[in-house]
């Protein structure tokens, strides 16, 4: 089959392309604003958030003062709770379940699109109204949960994703990913076997709640 435009129709009648394993664009949608919800540059993660980094960690400071111990152990609890994060959205969110036309659209527009053309670096990071939404969202819930120093446990979530980002693009574009050719086998099962490794940066998730894949 061809790599021709993939509408909005074609997705809510589940026509989907099938995988293409070239690196060059493809257009899925006539909606310039379904498009751009699908593209990113690479960049864009670190450029955006790296220096939100800096920030939360010298707010978190000024907050509670230089307790290194207690800014040490939000900031690792943060990434901790992203890795678990990160598992769920791509397994409950990315893959949403259910085949109604509004289903098949939202899946494709946060996901799918990325499993059709998973060598695209464009349509691997998020974007940045996701990725932005996400984080507003963090500093919502850790300001409410955590209190005073909250900003630490931002800065640990934030590191957290950006390492994420790192290892997914490693897994498709590196002949020798950074992290480790086993968490990148964990991942490229997660594109050939549906059902499971679900976590990128780490495999812990999938291990605890039994959806670890193994085999070729």
């Amino acid at each position: 089959m061809g790599a021709g435009p993939l509408t909005e129709e074609c997705v809510a009648a589940g026509l989907a392309a099938p995988e293409l394993r070239s690196a060059a664009p493809v257009r899925f949608f006539r909606s310039r604003l379904l498009e751009g919800l699908t593209r990113a540059h690479p960049a864009c993660p670190y450029v955006l958030f790296a220096p939100v980094i800096g920030w939360a960690l010298w707010a978190a400071a000024m907050a509670i003062g230089p307790r290194w111990g207690a800014l040490g152990a939000l900031f690792a609890g943060g990434w901790l709770s992203w890795t678990l994060l990160e598992y769920w959205m791509h397994r409950a969110i990315f893959h949403l379940s259910g085949e109604t036309d509004a289903r098949k659209v939202a899946r494709f527009v946060l996901h799918t699109h990325h499993h059709r053309t998973p060598m695209d670096r464009e349509r691997l990071a998020a974007t940045p109204f996701q990725g932005g939404s996400l984080a507003l969202l963090l500093a919502a819930i850790d300001g409410l949960v955590i209190g005073g120093g909250w900003q630490a446990a931002l800065a640990g979530q934030i590191f957290g994703y950006l390492v994420y980002e790192a290892a997914h693009y490693a897994a498709h574009h590196s002949a020798r990913p950074w992290f480790g050719a086993r968490l990148r086998r964990h991942h490229l099962r997660h594109h050939a076997r549906s059902g499971g490794n679900f976590g990128i940066s780490i495999a812990l998730w999938d291990v605890v709640f039994g959806t670890r894949l193994r085999g070729p």
